[in-house]
């Protein structure tokens, strides 16, 4: 049985509401990755470049950490988040941005 959207009677793997619910649910399982400069990425950044090297890096992983940053760090940071690094090589960096192409996608 398939599911509709009770805005539009389509199928929700059809609508745009439908779509954004399954892109919100996908980002709160996403891994954060915070630079030595303080910035949030989500996994894959092209900030990051070729370099494999994570060593001054650190990542939160608490569900809906993402959604909670973009939600909560202004558009030009300028304010430290709540949230700090609990795993990756370095625990405890804050975050003090979050990566304005990341925040886009």
């Amino acid at each position: 049985m398939t599911t509709r959207c009770e805005l539009c009677d389509l199928e929700l793997e059809q609508c745009i509401h439908g779509l954004a619910e399954a892109k919100r649910k996908a980002k709160l399982k996403v891994l954060v990755q915070v630079s030595p400069n303080n910035v949030a990425h989500l996994e894959g950044c092209a900030h990051k470049g070729e370099d494999e090297d994570f060593a001054k890096w650190g990542e939160i992983t608490g569900e809906g950490a993402w959604i909670h940053l973009c939600q909560t760090m202004p558009l030009n940071g300028g304010v430290t988040s709540d949230l700090i690094t609990n795993s990756g090589a370095v625990i405890g960096l804050q975050v003090f941005h979050v990566c304005k192409d990341c925040r886009d996608s």
